[in-house]
């Protein structure tokens, strides 16, 4: 006879959609823009440096409920002169996340504890560099779920809460495993469909994998004697 024992375990992991049209923005611009993607530049744009005595203001919002983000392909500032500050919400009264000059951001990525980020370039009266280039997104938003495998065919040997099924070699098991979404369609569609479920059967000398969108349901036959592991990890879209 073979036993099986049966160990779940669940990763969670959820990915939402991003805004579609990027666009490019100027520090100069200021008030605020609300957009999950897009490249941000100081006042001299994609290809000029930023200019003298400049003092700009821009606020950048996520257009959903998501965290925005700021990754810094380029930042090349007059070091101890020129610096940009940013802070960690809507406007100047939030607290600093950093002030920076020289290349302090060069390929660095800012996120924002909400959804804001604003940011003030300041320059003195000489010497002006390229400046930056900052590519804006949005952090993952992730609804919560939970998964389980809620039936066994056979089922569960006795006592039923060891766990273990007791099978002849060569016989098939089937799992069926079911999502629990509480916030499904929130930001997305959530359902046993469309997530992704990955089981692995493994034992000392033999391991059987089943992988794929919408399968929830695993049969493997156990031709080898010995004990099995039952794993299960599901990824929503």
């Amino acid at each position: 006879m073979n036993e099986i024992k049966l160990l779940v375990v669940t990763i969670i992991l959820g990915f939402a959609g991003l805004s579609a049209n990027a666009q490019t923005y100027e520090i100069s611009d200021g008030g605020t823009v609300n957009t999950c993607i897009g490249t941000l530049y100081d006042s001299g744009g994609a290809s000029g440096d930023y200019g003298n005595n400049e003092t700009e203001t821009i606020t950048i919002c996520s257009d959903n409920s998501a965290p925005v983000e700021l990754t810094f392909t380029s930042f090349s500032t007059e070091s101890g002169f020129d610096d940009l500050t940013i802070y960690d919400g809507p406007n100047t009264g939030n607290p600093v996340l950093g002030t920076y000059d020289g290349s302090d951001l060069q390929g660095q990525t800012i996120t924002a504890s909400g959804n804001c980020l604003t940011l003030t370039f300041s320059s003195d009266g000489s010497v002006t560099y390229p400046g930056f280039e900052a590519e804006i997104s949005c952090a993952m938003v992730c609804q919560d779920y939970s998964i389980d495998i809620v039936s066994t065919s056979p089922g569960l040997s006795d006592p039923t809460d060891s766990l273990w099924i007791a099978v002849c070699q060569g016989e098939q098991v089937t799992f069926t495993a079911e999502g629990t979404y509480p916030n499904n369609n929130t930001d997305y569609l959530q359902s046993d469909a469309n997530v992704t479920w990955e089981w692995v059967a493994s034992s000392g000398n033999t391991t059987i994998e089943l992988s794929g969108q919408g399968e929830n349901e695993f049969s493997p036959t156990f031709t080898e004697s010995g004990g099995y592991n039952i794993s299960l990890v599901a990824t929503d879209i």
